[in-house]
């Protein structure tokens, strides 16, 4: 899937990142043109919590997976 454009701008991270900051101060949803499939279609997302930036956080008691797939071979 390819995302074309955002609220009728051509896609672009800047404005990808300057609409969701604006959507936390406005009710209006997101409008977005996405191809995939050589099909166009339009999605309306109703997001307004701004950008975030989940992290990983290993649940207590498991086997930490990530530092054996980093381990050197």
């Amino acid at each position: 899937m390819k995302l074309l454009s955002i609220d009728g701008q051509p896609f672009s991270i800047d404005h990808l990142k300057r609409t969701i900051q604006h959507a936390k101060a406005t009710l209006a949803s997101i409008e977005c043109i996405v191809e995939n499939d050589d099909v166009a279609s339009t999605l309306t997302l109703a997001y307004h919590g701004g950008e975030q930036y989940p992290a990983l956080e290993r649940i207590a008691g498991t086997k930490d997976r990530l530092f054996d797939i980093a381990a050197p071979r």
